[in-house]
């Protein structure tokens, strides 16, 4: 008597296997850090505990995607792909210079370029709610030492 496995190659088994892939390369980036203990964490303990429990959810997910239907793989969207990861970089290297409510404002308008249907009106507005939260949750309420403007002295 043979048994025979039906595995499926379906989105959920990629999206289990890119949820690994990121908890293995988090795993191997911070494994320098210091781990510390449940009273006293170290700088590796969230992360650390965050990849695992990511790589255990991947793990899963991927495991169950080879035994269901799920859907088959859709090609990649190469312009969000890009257009977010490139307001990102833009946030990333604006935020010293412009400061963090203009560098959150200039990510979203590039980020709003991934959605040819979006409309100036909604783009502006978003930009301005998502910069006075993020100013209000990381230097008002965190206290964050990140410049909120550009300082006029540079």
């Amino acid at each position: 008597m043979t048994t025979r496995l039906n595995l499926r190659f379906n989105q959920d088994t990629l999206s289990g296997a890119l949820c690994v892939a990121v908890a293995v390369v988090g795993l191997v980036a911070g494994h320098s850090l210091d781990m510390g203990t449940a009273a006293e964490m170290g700088p590796g303990y969230v992360p650390r505990l965050l990849c695992l429990g990511l790589l255990g959810m991947g793990l899963l997910i991927a495991l169950l995607g080879l035994r269901s239907p799920g859907a088959r793989p859709t090609p990649v969207a190469w312009r969000p792909l890009l257009v977010i990861t490139g307001a990102v970089l833009v946030f990333a290297a604006s935020l010293e210079r412009l400061g963090l409510a203009l560098a959150v404002i200039l990510a979203v308008v590039i980020a709003s370029l991934a959605t040819p249907g979006a409309r100036a009106r909604e783009i502006v507005t978003a930009a301005l709610m998502l910069a006075i939260a993020v100013v209000l949750i990381f230097v008002t309420g965190l206290g964050l030492p990140v410049p909120v403007l550009p300082a006029l002295d540079r």
